[in-house]
């Protein structure tokens, strides 16, 4: 099992326990490792272009609402409203069959993050460099049809640092050129 180095700091401490909590019989689909991990991974990335602590503790707890019991509210009441707004921009909205298949809900959530805040964006980057890691390594099949709708999603995530942006756009060529995940670190970028 791989490690993972995080940034310790008071309110990251207490998101990634809360979130450790809220995630502790889930594991990462391909690899089998603790849940957490991505949630390390994630914010391990937004480290590299923020301290902002609502955008890092939001990094930490960003798949909470949408893959566990825990409601929005208790989010709020927890880490506060800023937290709790930032994770709800990020939990996916259009996921039942009513909103059409895969390729009309992810358009629909596309529509949508691009009007989400900077602080959303910043980690949807995050997460979409953590997750297309993960799948490209472990889900070859699957990998081209992830990847066409990541490279339809970065442009939309404008409020992004401009280096980010960049950097996960060179890293989404990158894998779409070799069919495999470079590894570097995002500030190498």
């Amino acid at each position: 099992m791989r490690k993972l180095l995080f940034r310790r700091t008071e309110s990251a401490d207490f998101a990634i326990d809360f979130a450790d909590r809220a995630h502790r019989y889930q594991n990462r689909k391909y690899s089998g490792e603790p849940y957490v991990f991505h949630l390390i991974e994630v914010h391990n990335i937004v480290t590299g272009y923020t301290d902002d602590p609502v955008t890092l503790q939001a990094a930490l707890l960003h798949d909470v609402v949408e893959d566990t019991p825990v409601e929005h509210q208790a989010i709020q009441a927890i880490f506060g409203h800023e937290v709790a707004d930032v994770v709800w921009e990020l939990t996916d909205q259009f996921t039942g069959p009513e909103h059409g298949n895969r390729a009309a809900r992810k358009a629909r959530e596309a529509a949508r993050l691009g009007n989400c805040s900077g602080r959303a964006h910043t980690i949807k980057i995050a997460d979409l460099c953590s997750n297309t890691r993960s799948i490209v390594l472990h889900d070859p099949k699957f990998a081209p049809v992830y990847l066409n709708e990541k490279q339809q999603l970065l442009p939309i995530l404008t409020k992004a640092p401009p280096l980010m942006r960049a950097w996960a756009a060179d890293k989404l060529a990158q894998v779409v050129a070799s069919g495999t995940w470079v590894s570097t670190t995002a500030k190498e970028g």
